[in-house]
């Protein structure tokens, strides 16, 4: 099973290089070399190797269309003819008829059911046509027939990542690298299998070991510098991403993680400029837009934070994030109040139960003086909360003050500093309300 690697037409002679996992050999082609083959079938109607090569001209020159029914006829001459197979499942899948080519390829099968070369071909086909599970049926078939072949042993850990089959992955590429130490392609998606895993410092481990020469040098970079992110090694994290803009200059999705990287070092000047890069070069990326809107924010830089949050909306109308955050800037600022709750009403029609967004509802109703609503909302943010947040028992204890319940806002502004000690704003609403308590008000 091979592809066209390069294609080079010289005005009457085509130079094809053709690359498989042995390597690359080329093949020269001269188009009138299909009249040649026609005049033979004219002559010999009953020819195989005539059709065939008829076939496979026609294939070289980009005809699939022309070579299908003529390597048809060949197969249906001599139905044991492997060469036309491969090239008949070929010309289906050079047309993206995937279930033509699974089904040759099956035939092939049938009539031979341990040829090595038609059960990689219609493994292929299955990953090609996004039938992952059955792809890897076929690889695990044939990693047990060629144990040592690493290159089917790594395509099957990678089917198992896919599958998402993590603990399989390891061990089956684990095998790979006690084979061949040195082997990046194993060793990377190792590095992943750990990854997904959470196996956080065992995914640096290998990621280190991918040598700069190794094809997928600059992807172990990227994920070097995600590992890092999850270990909150954030310096280190942003010289990963850095060093792979040097392998990758101007990569919009390696800015892109750089400058979400500067936003958590709170580098915010630093962070709109590689999100800026990011979007110049993707504009049409909602993604991008958004984070450089959350940076803007986060740099006061308000105007420019509106104007990205709503290009956001314009390429992405169901992005619940976008209407959260630009609903909760003009809450916190306290503008643009009534459009701020329409804002938020449309994140929650997205996503009815997502807390931060019920607590966002619950503080523009609290900015608009709008307590019994406000308080329904944070009550629903903390039923609904994967974990107990100290933004919204904060909230939740302003409410409770601003409608005199000095001592339900008391206990959450304690349940806030325990989640949150360091946090002062909190630690002086608690001492001010405890104040009052001691003094006697209410």
């Amino acid at each position: 099973a091979g592809w066209v690697h390069r294609r080079r037409d010289l005005g009457g002679v085509i130079f094809i290089d053709l690359r498989d996992r042995e390597g690359l050999v080329q093949v020269v082609v001269q188009p009138q070399a299909a009249e040649a083959y026609r005049e033979a079938i004219r002559l010999d109607p009953a020819s195989t190797m005539a059709r065939y090569s008829l076939g496979r001209v026609y294939l070289e020159m980009r005809q699939p269309r022309e070579a299908i029914p003529v390597l048809r006829e060949a197969l249906r001459i001599e139905p044991g003819f492997d060469p036309a197979a491969a090239a008949l499942g070929f010309a289906h899948e050079t047309l993206g008829e995937w279930a033509e080519a699974k089904e040759v390829y099956r035939r092939a099968l049938t009539d031979d059911p341990n040829n090595r070369e038609f059960v990689e071909r219609l493994a292929q086909a299955e990953v090609r046509s996004g039938n992952t599970p059955a792809a890897l049926e076929l690889y695990r078939r044939l990693l047990g027939e060629h144990p040592r072949d690493l290159n089917i042993r790594t395509r099957v850990g990678l089917l198992l990542l896919e599958q998402k089959l993590f603990a399989e992955a390891v061990e089956v590429l684990q095998g790979a690298l006690r084979q061949d130490p040195g082997h990046p392609d194993a060793r990377f998606y190792l590095a992943i299998a750990y990854e997904e895993m959470k196996r956080y410092e065992e995914a640096l481990a290998e990621l280190r070991q991918i040598p700069e020469s190794a094809r997928n040098y600059a992807e172990a970079l990227i994920h070097t510098g995600y590992v890092l992110g999850q270990l909150d090694r954030l310096e280190e994290a942003a010289a990963a991403f850095a060093r792979a803009l040097l392998v990758r200059p101007g990569d919009p999705q390696v800015l892109y993680l750089l400058g979400v990287t500067q936003m958590r070092q709170k580098n915010f000047p630093r962070a709109i400029l590689h999100l800026k890069e990011a979007v110049a070069l993707r504009p049409d990326n909602a993604g991008y837009l958004y984070q450089l809107g959350a940076a803007y924010e986060r740099n006061r830089q308000l105007e420019e934070a509106e104007a990205a949050f709503r290009r956001t909306l314009r390429l992405d109308p169901k992005h619940a994030d976008a209407y959260n955050y630009l609903g909760y800037m003009f809450a916190e600022e306290g503008i643009n109040l009534e459009e701020s709750v329409r804002l938020i009403q449309e994140a929650l029609t997205l996503e009815p139960n997502n807390s931060a967004f019920l607590d966002s509802l619950g503080w523009a109703y609290y900015k608009l003086g709008r307590l019994d609503e406000a308080l329904r909302e944070l009550l629903k943010a903390v039923q609904h909360g994967e974990r107990d947040d100290p933004t919204i028992r904060d909230h939740l204890g302003q409410i409770y003050f601003a409608k005199g319940m000095v001592p339900e806002a008391i206990e959450q502004w304690e349940r806030a500093l325990s989640l949150d000690s360091a946090n002062e704003a909190i630690r002086k609403r608690l001492e001010r309300a405890r104040g009052l308590v001691s003094r006697g008000g209410s």
